[in-house]
């Protein structure tokens, strides 16, 4: 897994996230999407922004917080699918 903050053309939010790479076929897999620094959630000038990943129970879980907005929990089920468990501040 490598972590990314990419950012976009002016005026528009970048991307941050997880994303499995596969060396043995040098190609990228499955990822989580995450709120970073670059995408503002908190309506707070000095918000913190953390996030990880977390190995619980044989699953692999994706773990946002937003200081004064939220966390959430997220997991792929298959290829197509995601759950995902949220709680707003």
């Amino acid at each position: 897994m490598i972590y990314h903050n990419q950012t976009s053309e002016p005026g528009e939010q970048g991307t941050t996230g997880y994303t499995w790479v596969d060396l043995s076929n040098c190609e990228i897999k499955d990822g989580f999407p995450i709120i970073g620094a670059l995408t503002k959630w908190s309506r707070k000038p000095d918000a913190v922004y953390l996030n990880t990943l977390v190995y619980y129970r044989g699953e692999l879980w994706a773990v946002d917080f937003v200081d004064g907005f939220g966390f959430s929990f997220k997991r792929w089920l298959d290829r197509k699918r995601m759950e995902t468990c949220q709680w707003y501040f």
